[in-house]
């Protein structure tokens, strides 16, 4: 689920500008809605510990060693 983010402009630029003084021209709005939607996204991927999903090359290649 994506998240959008809104922003309002304060006071507008002539020029590119470099991304430290950014912030002195914008102002985040976006929604607490919006923003929840990022904690909702961490439950969403699982953790696996190393070892219990896919073998790694070296675990195949000593797997290939024993089949043979």
């Amino acid at each position: 689920m994506p998240v959008i983010y809104s922003y309002r402009v304060k006071e507008p630029i002539e020029k590119r500008v470099g991304a430290k003084i950014v912030h002195n021209h914008v102002e985040d709005i976006t929604p607490q809605e919006e923003l929840d939607k990022l904690v909702m996204q961490d439950d969403f991927y699982v953790k696996r510990d190393r070892g219990t999903g896919r073998p790694t090359k070296k675990e195949r290649r000593l797997l290939d060693d024993l089949n043979e």
